[in-house]
């Protein structure tokens, strides 16, 4: 029989040693004979008797309760399969946008755009001002450029009416003169703003720098829905293609199931998109409830459509011990057993057991370690006697 204390082991031991008696165990029916003398009075108390199988763990149900131990029965349940994958979480393409310089010329940025800082959209977060560089503001040149393309296209238009230049060279330069004109922007405005609300995350130019048209100057992330990548071995590509769902295991503990989430997939795995290292990806979409960073990584278990009926339970209710696996069956109000099981596979909620288990048994599901604990405590000191 093995015993926990209500407080702890340790305690459990100074309280059975200070009580001067002895233990021993012998047989399945377990006899407690308790006899205290008291020599000044001439008083014996009364024997007290339990009966326990020799694997009993014993538990009190006020133990297992303030521990959260909890039980379910073991069902027949149909299971999908899983394959298990690496995921990385990054930003989705509607949740970043980049700023980019409307025009050419020197950056200066809002006091209060920095990394971290929150923009809303339609907001101006930089301006570029027409800059003087080596040879001179670029737009200054490219109008210049222009006005000299349109004395020259207007010199030869009276030329090409007497038929003094050719047809050739009066086209050339009137397409001399558009290229310029499309060249060169009056209108352009130097304020670049965000496109989206949200949060600042890098910025690509310092304040005071010179950017060309169309150069990325900070990008913004709304924080939205992210898009989680799996990479599965190539082995696997023709079950990874048809999984429908996921169950996703964070760094933090939890474990989420992606549908639940309010998560779906957007891309099946493709052949043409194998990588050197021989894995395809599938990707989900994953709200922002979830709650995670972009860049961080997890478990996940691609699931497909169910394919199987057998004996499931969950992960939690596994105790793995030297390599193998055990399950905690309730035997009674206060009493339990260890069972070893096989297991044939996971889809990181639920286990699929292979034997050890028919169905009907009441096993423990949550809170496995109190009973692990329980199990290990049988060691009594010596001097305390009870005849089992």
């Amino acid at each position: 029989m093995k015993n926990l204390s209500a407080i702890c082991i340790s305690a459990l031991s100074l309280a059975l040693a200070a009580c001067g008696h002895s233990h021993g165990h012998e047989g399945h029916d377990h006899d407690h004979d308790h006899e205290h003398e008291n020599h000044d009075h001439g008083q014996e108390t009364e024997a007290v008797h339990h009966d326990h199988a020799d694997d009993d763990i014993i538990l009190e149900p006020d133990m297992a309760s303030r521990f959260g131990v909890r039980t379910d029965t073991v069902r027949v349940a149909m299971y999908s399969e899983s394959i298990k994958g690496a995921g990385t979480f990054i930003s989705s393409s509607s949740s970043i946008a980049d700023v980019t310089a409307p025009i050419s010329g020197i950056v200066s940025y809002s006091r209060s755009v920095t990394v971290g800082a929150k923009v809303k959209a339609g907001a101006t977060v930089a301006t570029v001002r027409p800059g003087r560089v080596e040879g001179g503001s670029a737009n200054a040149a490219a109008r210049a450029a222009m006005l000299a393309a349109k004395r020259e296209m207007d010199r030869l238009k009276p030329l090409y009416d007497d038929h003094l230049v050719t047809a050739a060279e009066y086209n050339a330069a009137v397409a001399a003169y558009e290229a310029a004109a499309a060249a060169y922007s009056p209108g352009a405005t130097g304020a670049a703003s965000s496109p989206i609300s949200g949060v600042v995350t890098s910025v690509s130019v310092a304040s005071g720098a010179y950017v060309e048209a169309g150069a990325m100057l900070l990008q913004v992330s709304s924080g939205d829905d992210l898009t989680l990548r799996v990479d599965v071995p190539h082995s696997r590509y023709a079950t990874a293609r048809n999984a429908t769902d996921a169950n996703i295991r964070m760094s933090d503990g939890r474990t989420i199931r992606l549908s639940d989430a309010g998560g779906r997939r957007i891309s099946a795995a493709e052949a043409g998109a194998t990588a050197a290292n021989g894995f395809v990806a599938v990707y989900f979409s994953v709200p922002a409830s979830v709650a995670v960073a972009p860049g961080a990584t997890a478990e996940v278990y691609l699931l497909g459509e169910s394919s199987g009926e057998g004996i499931t339970i969950p992960r939690t209710a596994l105790s793995e011990q030297q390599g193998s696996f055990f399950v905690y069956e309730k035997t009674g109000d206060h009493s339990y057993r260890r069972i070893p099981v096989s297991v044939a596979g996971d889809d990181g909620i639920n286990a699929i057991v292979a034997s050890g288990l028919h169905g009907g048994e009441v096993i423990v599901t949550e809170a496995v370690t109190t009973i692990r604990l329980a199990e290990n405590s049988g060691a009594i000191p010596e001097g305390h006697n009870h005849s089992h």
